[in-house]
């Protein structure tokens, strides 16, 4: 058996040293400088490793002793006294920093007077006493040791147990940083290694430099020709790429500035998506509209308006982003997005009423701004609705857009004209839908007659969500406005 492990062994090492004997000089001693290079640093790596793993645990046991020797200062005076009450409210205290796992208290006589939180390892505990500042290691935690005396009289001691999480995490930061450093090295030391070969190889080099910008996504390049041979072909065969590599994107960055990014990516990927293929699926449908904007264009210039809508129309974006939707259209002074697709999703509903708070969240601190400029506030109203649509690409063969189609959409739209300026208007089928249980805060409006419907229809106000949602979408918000 190891007869044969040592056969395999040789005829790899053997076809190494072939390949190596096939390589030019250029490259060979490129590649040996790089080798030697990269092997002092990893032991050079090995060494801080080593080093810093043990500070680590130096400082571990450091801080334990800090805790426990305080904590046994501390419950001194009550433990002589047996003041059960004071010991319990101290060791409940040092519970509460978040560094301490449990604590227990144990008199004279080995017998546990106050033991608060769960120790990880019981098992690895003697029975007191034990012997002070002992240290023991387990499961992600320290757990530390100190006797109680006063006037060289003992009264038992302390047992603490902390986590060495937070510790640990600053000394895996400082891995990754260290690890880090190391590879950038070991790059930058490969590059100047090859350095020495560029006069040699130079048609190759130039190669090398432009496929590494096309992966970095550089496509503006131009490789020196100039050559009969293979190499001036694979040049040319390279630049070929990089220019239509270059057209493409140019088609991307048009195309997702003309519809939402998700529709660019399906229509990219599947280009027979754009012969009028559609799908069922159950969506979410939200329309956001501008309130008074009839008015508002008689009291501003056209380029006035442009900007504004511009402006807002950026915030409605944002906002449909950070909550998965796509922005379907803009018409005039509205907008509409839909939850649901063409990324599908199970939570489409809350997504729309989580876009919804956070665009009237947004307005309310951007009219804040406004007012404080002289400026008129920007108020919206926005309806939503959900079920079953038809979504597709529709059209005539020389204009098709992405959409979707159906009476979900219809009574979205017919929701947002009745909504009351600065409020969020719901289909009641939406709100009652299991996934937004416990979710969402509303009244109900009762029964309306929207036109085009003979059936009267339920809707709610959405008031606000839970305020746990609430609170991120208020994070994001700064985001967005800083």
């Amino acid at each position: 058996m190891f007869q044969e492990v040592g056969r395999q062994l040789q005829r790899w090492s053997q076809r190494l040293v072939n390949a190596y004997a096939r390589l030019s000089v250029v490259y060979k001693l490129a590649l040996t400088s790089w080798l030697v290079l990269v092997v002092g640093t990893v032991l050079l790596l090995l060494v801080v490793v080593n080093y810093q793993r043990q500070l680590l645990n130096i400082q571990i046991e450091s801080l334990g002793n800090i805790i426990a020797s305080q904590f046994a200062a501390s419950v001194t005076e009550p433990l002589f006294t047996g003041d059960s009450m004071a010991l319990e409210v101290l060791t409940v205290n040092l519970v509460k920093d978040p560094r301490v796992r449990a604590a227990r208290i144990v008199d004279h006589k080995g017998e546990v007077v106050v033991r608060v939180g769960r120790f990880v390892a019981p098992a690895a505990y003697t029975p007191a006493p034990h012997p002070a500042g002992q240290v023991i290691v387990a499961k992600g935690a320290v757990v530390v040791t100190s006797p109680v005396v006063f006037n060289e009289v003992s009264a038992g001691e302390v047992v603490v147990e902390f986590i060495t999480l937070d510790v640990r995490r600053s000394f895996e930061w400082m891995l990754q940083t260290i690890v880090s450093v190391a590879l950038a090295m070991m790059l930058i030391l490969m590059l100047c290694a090859f350095v020495f070969s560029r006069h040699l190889s130079r048609p190759i080099t130039s190669l090398v430099e432009a496929t590494e910008k096309i992966g970095a996504g550089d496509y503006d390049i131009e490789v020196p020709s100039g050559r009969e041979d293979e190499i001036g072909r694979l040049a040319d065969a390279v630049q070929q790429m990089a220019t239509g590599l270059q057209h493409k994107r140019r088609v991307e960055s048009l195309l997702n500035r003309v519809v939402a990014a998700d529709v660019a990516k399906a229509l990219l990927m599947d280009t027979g998506a754009v012969n009028g293929g559609s799908e069922k699926v159950e969506v979410s449908v939200l329309f956001v509209d501008i309130v008074g904007f009839t008015a508002m264009t008689e009291r501003h210039s056209p380029d006035e308006i442009v900007t504004l809508l511009n402006e807002y129309f950026g915030y409605f974006t944002l906002c449909s982003q950070l909550f998965f939707g796509t922005v379907d259209k803009f018409i005039g002074d509205c907008a509409m997005i839909i939850f649901g697709a063409p990324r599908h999703s199970n939570d489409h509903r809350f997504q729309a009423l989580g876009c919804a708070v956070a665009i009237q969240r947004l307005l309310e601190e951007l009219n804040r701004r406004r007012r404080d400029t002289g400026h008129e506030h920007i108020r919206v109203r926005i309806g939503i609705n959900s079920g079953e649509v038809m979504a597709g690409t529709v059209g005539a063969q020389q204009r098709m857009e992405y959409t979707v189609i159906g009476d979900t959409v219809n009574l979205a739209s017919r929701l947002t004209a009745l909504a009351e300026p600065g409020s969020i208007l719901v289909g009641e089928a939406t709100i009652q839908h299991p996934s937004l249980a416990g979710r969402a805060i509303y009244r109900s409006l009762g029964e309306f007659s929207v036109k085009g419907k003979l059936a009267m229809t339920r809707a709610v106000e959405v008031i606000n969500i839970a305020p746990d949602y609430a609170n991120i979408i208020d994070n994001l918000i700064e985001d967005i406005l800083h």
